[in-house]
């Protein structure tokens, strides 16, 4: 579960760097977040395991910033993160 956890603060952490820079300067700000969850048997060693992967997919853009001597600024930031819950061994 920590990986989990480092990958939603990771991804907190980017969308508000780039929201509290935006508020002030920025035109657009685009985020999504999309959690994708499987659940399958795995055989392994004569014993089925059950193992359910779940990924956490963040996004964050913004577009027309503006920054004094820059002409066009736009900041893409993103990443992911895996967790797998069910039997681990």
């Amino acid at each position: 579960m920590s990986g989990n956890r480092a990958g939603r603060s990771l991804g907190l952490a980017l969308l508000a760097t780039v929201l509290a820079g935006a508020a002030a300067h920025g035109e657009t700000v685009d985020a999504t977040s999309t959690t994708l969850l499987v659940g399958r048997q795995d055989p392994r060693d004569g014993v089925i395991h059950t193992a359910v992967p779940a990924y956490e997919l963040v996004s964050v853009r913004a577009t027309d910033l503006r920054l004094r001597g820059v002409e066009d600024l736009n900041v893409v930031m993103s990443g992911w993160g895996a967790v797998v819950l069910g039997d681990t061994l």
